[in-house]
């Protein structure tokens, strides 16, 4: 009993030169019945079972950063769904999948950024997610850019972009202030493009966040605490095919907004 290389068809007997269902050519190509395989239906027609779906070798490390203040707290839902969602479509596509998740509040009030997972696994990201606690701030703007690029700067996002790849998620209510540092937020959108990191940020629209979305070549969605999972499904298919299929170009690639 043998079975096609190409398309795992499988036969018995004398096997022809090109197998019926494929085209491939058989006789020493063919291979012998491997385990799990399928065996001819009764018809004598071949069958085959589908090859299992293989996760494509790609190395993703994946930060997600959120505003933890009370603006927040009215999307606490929709922030845990949403990175549930996203967590599961990347670690479908992903052979391996790192995960930093990281805070910040408001500055004025010393609520300084707070780094909760670090190089953890997806259950763990989602369980830190769901304890965190939304309070203080609450009076927009807030120390958005600031968050963003501590985060940036405290993450050890992949050196090659070649073999692994560096995502941003930003959760974000409100506007922003202008940045402690004295950076925009353009120039905080270059920094990381200039890190090869794919962008998105999950918020309500405001100029300085459209801002840096543009300058970071990224992607916004909108924040919801009531999201609907299709429309999450969709995006995060959108986010997760956009990390795995620029791997091996070397380079950041434009992509398109979620509505």
């Amino acid at each position: 009993m043998t079975s096609c290389v190409s398309c795992q068809a499988v036969f018995t007997g004398t096997v022809p030169p090109a197998c019926p269902s494929c085209g491939a050519p058989l006789g020493r190509g063919a291979t012998s019945l491997r385990r799990g395989a399928s065996i001819l239906a009764p018809s004598g027609a071949p069958t085959f079972t589908p090859a299992p779906r293989m996760k494509l070798p790609v190395q993703v490390t994946l930060g997600i950063e959120i505003d933890r203040t009370g603006s927040s707290d009215a999307f606490r839902r929709g922030i845990a769904t949403s990175s549930e969602v996203l967590l599961e479509a990347i670690g479908a596509k992903a052979k391996g999948l790192t995960v930093y998740v990281g805070t910040h509040g408001d500055l004025d009030y010393g609520e300084a950024p707070v780094l909760h997972t670090s190089a953890g696994t997806p259950e763990q990201a989602l369980a830190d997610i769901r304890a965190i606690t939304y309070a203080g701030g609450g009076d927009a703007p807030e120390h958005h850019l600031d968050g963003i690029l501590h985060f940036l700067q405290t993450v050890p996002w992949p050196m090659d972009s070649r073999t692994a790849r560096g995502a941003l998620v930003s959760f974000l209510t409100d506007e922003s202030k202008p940045s402690q540092s004295g950076m925009s937020a353009t120039e905080i959108g270059e920094a990381i493009r200039a890190k090869q990191l794919l962008f998105y940020a999950v918020c309500q629209p405001t100029p300085t966040l459209q801002e840096l979305v543009r300058a970071a070549n990224g992607m916004e969605i909108a924040i919801s605490d009531a999201p609907d999972r299709a429309e999450l499904q969709r995006a995060a298919a959108l986010v997760a095919a956009s990390i795995v299929a620029t791997v091996g170009a070397g380079g950041t690639v434009p992509m398109k907004t979620v509505a």
